[in-house]
């Protein structure tokens, strides 16, 4: 049965508006061990595979999205051995007001020893004004396995800023490497002189001990995705995994090809990703 909201602990966005707790059964299957969700996010129950399988997740933003000034942050802790299947339904609106305050996204992500997640996240849309700050901590042994994906959406006119910091570190704090992106819409109206037409941006990244294999399989994917993408991949710094830069034409295309990717990269791990 699920358990009913709560108010979660605070962060650096204020309280967690999402707080997952993932779990493994006596008999071998991953379950959702404990929730706190809240607005604007909506989570049923999860759906549990056979052992070995990950639990299927699927949170769905139930308000109007991300208004200016709104910071919200998102925990999620695998235990040791079980496995995880996110993938939210429905896309992320960021609005903005001219010269109003900024929208910050906050996701912690916590990986036990021997498990696994993938993690398929809709794009953020930002509408005109918006300001999205979007912070990730990925903390993981070196026997585990994320797959994750991020995105944005943004048209080429108008004024829009997004900025993606991504933190990578053991358990014991050491930092395997950041990553830090910025968009904004100087850039996109500098991207609109350039051929084609490149609106949505995203990264699938995959923290994995074979790097090398995921490589491989994720070059091969790219290789084979619609000509309105541009796809660059490469490994991470201390050998942490690999991750694909994206850039499309249109929200469906980025989200198509992101997905392809993770897919493709989730066998790495024994992990479960859905087209």
């Amino acid at each position: 049965m699920n358990t009913p909201p709560e108010p979660g602990p605070s962060t650096s966005s204020g309280a967690l508006s999402m707080d997952l707790a993932i779990g493994l059964g006596a008999d071998g299957r991953s379950r959702l061990a404990s929730r706190r969700v809240s607005f604007p996010w909506s989570l049923g129950r999860g759906y549990p595979g056979p052992p070995g399988s990950p639990v299927t997740l699927i949170p769905q933003v139930a308000g109007a999205g991300l208004l200016a000034g709104d910071r919200i942050g998102q925990r999620i802790r695998v235990e040791d051995g079980a496995a995880l299947h996110l993938e939210s339904a429905g896309a992320m609106l960021t609005y903005g007001t001219p010269g109003g305050q900024g929208s910050v996204s906050d996701w912690s992500i916590d990986l036990g020893h021997g498990s696994r997640a993938v993690l398929l996240s809709e794009p953020y849309v930002l509408l005109d004004n918006a300001n999205l700050t979007l912070r990730q901590t990925f903390t993981l042994p070196r026997a585990s396995t994320l797959v994750s994906c991020e995105g944005v959406c943004a048209a080429s006119t108008g004024r829009r800023c997004w900025k993606s910091e991504t933190v990578v570190r053991r358990p014991d704090g050491t930092t395997l490497f950041e990553d830090r992106q910025q968009v904004t819409g100087e850039l996109l109206a500098r991207l609109a002189d350039m051929p084609g037409t490149w609106t949505s941006f995203g990264t699938v990244m995959v923290l994995s001990e074979d790097p090398d294999g995921a490589l491989g399989i994720m070059t091969s994917t790219a290789d084979r995705l619609d000509d309105g993408t541009w796809t660059g991949i490469a490994p991470t710094r201390a050998g942490a995994g690999v991750c694909a830069r994206v850039a499309a034409g249109s929200g469906q295309q980025l989200r198509t090809a992101l997905r392809s990717l993770a897919q493709a990269a989730s066998r790495i791990g024994g992990g479960r990703a859905t087209g």
